[in-house]
């Protein structure tokens, strides 16, 4: 008979076959969201709700979209997901996408991307299917409303 993880015997209590493999089972890895906007304040609300929503992923926030690139570059951690401001000085959203896209260590590794805008248009729908990016969101004027969006975000790639 099974009791929990262990099996009775008419003699003693052994473990159960599959107790060692659920003790030496590695914990899963952690993922990592890299949010880019060149509004600190905003980056770091984002940051919070994304920790509130899922404890157990890690969010690195940079302000200053060139300095992502370096990071995504040249760090050993690869986002399962960037979410990114498209307004923003140096290097817009889309220019963002595609000097990643074009970057030789992402030629084989596809990072979901997903653009928010103070207002969404047309032309930006088109130009971000052609970049392959999740989807181009309205940023959230509540803090419920950016809890619901980032959580449906999370739900649609799978994190």
């Amino acid at each position: 008979m099974i009791i929990g993880l262990l099996v009775r015997t008419q003699k003693c209590v052994l473990p159960h076959p599959n107790f060692l493999t659920k003790l030496t089972s590695p914990m899963p890895t952690p993922k990592h969201i890299l949010v880019v906007d060149d509004d600190k304040d905003d980056s770091d609300l984002y940051a919070e709700v994304l920790q509130m929503i899922r404890s157990s992923i890690i969010v690195k926030c940079m302000n200053d979209v060139r300095k992502a690139l370096t990071w995504l570059v040249e760090e050993s951690v690869i986002p399962a997901l960037v979410i990114s401001d498209i307004n923003m000085p140096y290097m817009n959203g889309f220019q963002f996408r595609k000097a990643v896209m074009s970057h030789n260590r992402f030629k084989e590794i596809h990072i979901p991307f997903v653009l928010l805008t103070q207002s969404s248009s047309p032309m930006n729908e088109l130009i971000g299917k052609q970049l392959s990016v999740v989807g181009i969101y309205e940023k959230p004027s509540s803090l419920k409303q950016m809890a619901e969006l980032l959580n449906g975000i999370l739900l649609k790639v799978g994190i």
